[in-house]
């Protein structure tokens, strides 16, 4: 198992600026655990040096039966803390899919209530489903989530990045 470089130079920038979001996510699939992608995705926030990524797990844990295995736990138990230690103050926090809600939020919900709650974690965190292309039919039936969800989000990120 090797640690992608990606992760230590995100640790690293993290010292340097004023982050106003930390995105706590799945973990690197293959390709970007050979790249930078992680850089290229916090530059669509704008000022990519205000976004830390924290994926919950820094190395690519290896496919299972129906998909990727979950991420290892012993990563964002190791890594979030020193990364989280280094930011001048505490960033609004999306926790991006059900592994990095479980671990931040330690809740029994499942992903469907803990994102229909989501204004319950605020001001600390935003909870989202994963983006995957897995999770297109949840969004299509849950039409709150684009009605409510998504709105409320985009109102946080323009006042998070106009800080």
């Amino acid at each position: 198992m090797r640690v992608a470089t990606w992760a230590l130079f995100a640790a690293a920038e993290a010292q340097k600026f004023h982050v106003v979001f930390a995105v706590a996510s799945r973990g690197p699939r293959t390709t970007e655990h050979r790249s930078e992608s992680s850089r290229r995705a916090a530059s669509r926030f704008g000022d990519a040096t205000r976004v830390a990524l924290m994926a919950m797990g820094f190395c690519y844990p290896g496919k299972g039966a129906s998909g990727d295995l979950p991420p290892r736990p012993e990563c964002a138990k190791l890594w979030h803390p020193q990364i989280m230690a280094s930011f001048e103050s505490k960033p609004l926090i999306l926790l991006i899919g059900q592994y990095a809600q479980k671990h931040y939020l330690n809740n029994k919900l499942s992903l469907t209530e803990t994102v229909k709650n989501f204004k319950e974690y605020l001001p600390d965190y935003f909870v989202l489903p994963h983006p995957s292309p897995r999770n297109q039919n949840w969004v299509k039936v849950n039409t709150w989530f684009s009605n409510e969800v998504i709105p409320h989000l985009r109102s946080q990120v323009l006042e998070k990045l106009s800080i």
